[in-house]
């Protein structure tokens, strides 16, 4: 996940790593010159699964033949809706409008083990063999080098922790430092 605005100099650049052995978020700040990384251990982040969404259908065209202004990507949530709701315009191999039509989104499936909500922490119960919702208390970090305020950096860090958690997971508390 990227949110970008190269005008104001106040980019942030998020990033989600993990393996059956950890689950690390990065969230990287130019506004504030630096990275902080929370850690997760080994519960692991539903992250929205992103489709590929036609605003239009042309007649003979497969899915690659479209131009960039005719897709937009979509979480598979809002994908389903969009189509259960609007009707999409279908051209013939002209361009000519033939008509509108509701189409059932099409789901070639997202790798995944489960179908849990995004923004949600899951774990493998190894007893059971499946996959259950955790709740998570997970581990900031930042480094902090000998010439840069740490007391200023610590409070512009647990603001971001905290702007995170409230954006992006409101059903999670996170335990700050020194809370």
């Amino acid at each position: 996940m990227e949110i970008f605005d190269i005008t104001s100099n106040s980019s942030e650049f998020h990033e989600y790593e993990s393996s059956p052995a950890y689950s690390l978020y990065r969230i990287s700040s130019q506004k504030y010159g630096f990275t902080i990384e929370i850690n997760f251990d080994t519960d692991w982040l539903v992250l929205p699964v992103l489709q590929v969404h036609h605003k239009k259908y042309v007649s003979g065209k497969t899915s690659s033949e479209y131009d960039d202004t005719d897709l937009v990507t979509l979480c598979k949530q809002c994908h389903t809706a969009l189509h259960l709701n609007e009707e999409i315009p279908i051209h013939d191999s002209l361009g000519k409008l033939i008509e509108y039509r509701k189409y059932p989104p099409e789901d070639f499936s997202s790798g995944r083990n489960h179908d849990y909500k995004p923004w949600i922490f899951i774990r493998k119960d190894k007893s059971k063999g499946e996959y259950i919702v955790t709740d998570i208390e997970p581990r900031v970090s930042y480094i902090v080098f000998n010439n840069e305020d740490s007391d200023e950096l610590k409070e512009i860090s647990l603001k971001m922790v905290s702007e995170f958690f409230a954006k992006f997971l409101p059903d999670y508390r996170t335990r700050l430092p020194n809370e």
